[in-house]
């Protein structure tokens, strides 16, 4: 029926069907429009949320500034960096986020930074940011100028990257580089020397003076040795082949520690090395000798950095299930911050341009890896007189091994003059 009526009247009267179905097709296009502004509101507000969490756990700093140069965006890796809260930074103009005190820069920020100079649409800027703990640390910003379609600058993306850690890196390579090319020219000029002296007037030398000139290039060829063999183990130790480096079983560690008391005392002659060794000390479970490598890396260490008038101390006990060798020194000690640095391979803290004591850095780096590759462990603790503690840890052997000997691994000595 009403298929006929509505037939009848598109051939009666055309006009009203067309102002009957007109509101009716304005709802149907008015629904039909509702629905795609509803999905594009939800993928509106699906791409925010993933821009936001972008942003949230970007590693980087971003700073978002308008034409006026006002923070938009001041994000969380920002916060961490300076300690300025966002809530601080948004909606103020940047230069008065940015300061003098906070920035150090070439460039000083002021009015619309960037935007108000013909800078390219990408730049980087060196600069210096200073943190919440008062240390200012090296950062690239990196800036991209937003234009609109007339070519006027609207605003401004800036990413700020903490590059402290490799500026350092950096640092600390040339300085490895400078500090191995003076260790290994040091022993090379006397090598060169002796020889010269023994290829040029060797007929018309005592047999005790080229025994001489013969045992001090046979010192300075072992500190080369000794200094290659370092680096060499350094490269292994950092790719992690220990089953190549360390083989545990058990070992006295006191005799250990008497042939590197006589060696040292040897190469650091008039220094003053005192020893308390508690003679009912467990044998430990180490490779004899890494376990040597080690104390002589601190046993060296304390005998540089300290006073020649003040002796070294090495004591030797045990604890439960564990064997302790402890070096003392009364040297100037070590900074908190710097405790967990020096542990690290090629750092020193001496200024590299006045360093008063030779080596490459690498000593006490190798003496905590070897130590951990032996299930042990290095601490460093500051001395009440001054100067430094550092104890090695090692696990102590099972008690049926009781009973075994520091196996014998001297090294060759000078050679002797009664030959």
């Amino acid at each position: 029926a009403v298929g006929i009526v509505a037939a009848h009247l598109w051939v009666t009267q055309p006009l009203l069907i067309v102002l009957l179905l007109a509101p009716l097709l304005a709802i149907q296009i008015a629904a039909r429009s509702s629905l795609r502004a509803e999905a594009l509101v939800a993928t509106l507000r699906e791409e925010r949320d993933q821009l936001e969490q972008v942003v949230l756990g970007a590693s980087d700093g971003i700073l978002l500034l308008d034409e006026e140069a006002t923070i938009r965006l001041w994000s969380p890796a920002l916060e961490r960096l300076t300690g300025i809260s966002a809530e601080t930074a948004v909606d103020q103009p940047v230069e008065q986020v940015l300061t003098d005190d906070t920035r150090q820069a070439d460039d000083v920020v002021r009015g619309r930074w960037l935007m108000d100079r013909d800078a390219e649409r990408r730049s980087r800027i060196d600069a210096r940011w200073a943190g919440p703990d008062g240390q200012v640390r090296d950062v690239q910003e990196d800036h991209a100028l937003l234009h609109d379609a007339r070519g006027r600058c609207t605003g401004d993306v800036v990413l700020v990257r903490d590059v402290s850690r490799e500026r350092m890196l950096e640092r600390s390579r040339g300085d490895f580089v400078a500090r191995v090319s003076h260790e290994l020219r040091t022993p090379l000029t006397p090598i060169r020397g002796y020889i010269n002296l023994l290829l040029r007037r060797g007929d018309r030398l005592t047999d005790d003076q080229r025994i001489d000139a013969l045992n001090r290039v046979l010192e300075r060829t072992d500190r080369l040795a000794e200094l290659i063999e370092d680096l060499l183990l350094v490269t292994q130790l950092e790719r992690g082949d220990m089953d190549s480096i360390v083989a545990l079983r058990p070992c006295k560690i006191g005799p250990i520690v008497n042939q590197v008391a006589s060696t040292m005392s040897e190469r650091f002659e008039g220094r003053q090395i005192t020893m308390d060794l508690d003679p009912a000390t467990p044998p430990a479970m180490a490779d004899p000798t890494r376990a040597r490598q080690i104390i002589s890396a601190l046993v060296d260490n304390a005998l540089r950095y300290s006073p020649s008038e003040t002796p070294v101390s090495v004591n030797l006990d045990h604890r439960a299930d564990t064997v302790r060798v402890q070096v003392t020194d009364r040297g100037p000690g070590i900074p908190g911050a710097e405790e967990g640095r020096i542990f690290e391979r090629f750092q020193r803290l001496e200024d590299p341009l006045v360093m008063q004591t030779s080596g490459v850095g690498v000593g006490l780096f190798i003496a905590q890896r070897l130590a951990e590759a032996m299930g042990g462990e290095i601490e460093l603790r500051p001395n009440p007189d001054g100067g430094s503690v550092f104890s090695l840890t090692l696990q102590a052997a099972e008690r049926e091994h009781a009973d075994v000997e520091a196996d014998d691994h001297t090294h060759p000595g000078p050679l002797d003059r009664s030959a």
